[in-house]
């Protein structure tokens, strides 16, 4: 039996390519044959390598994302628009920053005082010392 097939074109990264052929298009009968094969000539194919504007946004989302407490439950806002969601989340980066340069300027400054209370930790026991001892009642007999 002769059955008309159709020929269509699947584009993209070659490890989303074998996922979807594997999740999806193994359960019928296909026959998939490689691009290069189909083309006459080679000589003017380059790959396409342009990067994912929404590489950086999607990542720092996903950060921020991960440090909810029940991050698994919240579903993404959808009524934002494009423009809405990368401005919410340049300004969640730019608060984040800010968080974190206060965050290592305390930490620095638990440091100094930290090793400033080191210093003057053997002189302790003196100071101690002269305030409990400074009264004169058992000294009447040197005067």
């Amino acid at each position: 039996m002769i059955v008309k097939m159709k020929f269509i074109n699947i584009s993209g990264p070659r490890n989303d390519i074998d996922r979807v052929t594997d999740l999806y298009l193994s359960r019928y009968e296909i026959q998939l044959e490689s691009a290069l094969s189909e083309l006459k000539t080679v000589d003017n194919l380059r790959p396409f390598v342009e990067i994912n504007p929404y590489k950086d946004a999607l990542g720092k989302a996903e950060e921020f994302a991960g440090y909810l407490e029940n991050a698994d439950e919240i579903s993404p806002d959808t009524s934002l628009g494009l423009d809405d969601i990368f401005e919410l989340i340049r300004t969640t980066n730019e608060a984040y920053l800010k968080i974190q340069a206060k965050k290592e300027k305390l930490k620095k400054e638990t440091e100094t005082l930290a090793n400033k209370q080191k210093l003057i930790e053997p002189f302790r026991p003196l100071d101690g010392f002269c305030a409990t001892n400074t009264s004169t009642t058992g000294l009447d007999g040197f005067r």
